[in-house]
């Protein structure tokens, strides 16, 4: 598991959550206001996707690309990986 993304994700998640139930619940508690307003966040958040999947971004392919490079690292230089290449080489050495 990689957790700092783990952690990232929940510390980003956590507070919409708590700030999505103030804005429901104190600021638009009618449902077609609610409607309104989950529809222009979606629909900003789509336009964004997009830009960002069709090539017009360049920061979005070199994140990914850094952040790819960040997992394998961190994936070669784990302990458990160590571990399994080390156990799979064991248990390989006595079946054969």
């Amino acid at each position: 598991m990689v957790w700092p993304l783990t952690w990232v994700i929940i510390a980003g998640t956590l507070p919409g959550v708590f700030i999505g139930y103030y804005i429901r619940v104190f600021y638009l508690p009618e449902p077609r206001t609610f409607k309104l307003f989950v529809g222009c966040v979606l629909l900003y958040m789509g336009v964004r996707l997009f830009y960002e999947v069709f090539g017009r971004s360049k920061n979005g392919k070199e994140g990914a690309k850094e952040l790819e490079e960040k997992i394998r690292k961190q994936r070669e230089n784990s302990f458990w990986s160590c571990f399994l290449e080390s156990s799979y080489k064991l248990i390989f050495y006595y079946v054969a």
